[in-house]
């Protein structure tokens, strides 16, 4: 997904993309791992390229819900 984001940042459906994908590696459930810095780069992308996203938004929203 970032390597589509870094490519085609005009494409609609990059931010969605972004949020599910930081959304999956944030899953540690029964001891699976997860990838914490890939999960980080990925919502600082998203935060800097897609600022009035409902997607960042939404992150944001569950970021101080924790």
């Amino acid at each position: 997904v970032m390597a589509w984001a870094k490519r085609s940042p005009a494409d609609r459906r990059v931010p969605e993309a972004l949020y599910i994908m930081i959304e999956a590696n944030g899953w540690t459930k029964y001891g699976c791992g997860n990838n914490e810095e890939l999960r980080d780069e990925m919502a600082k992308y998203l935060k800097k390229s897609y600022p009035g996203s409902e997607w960042t938004a939404k992150l944001a929203e569950e970021e101080r819900e924790k």
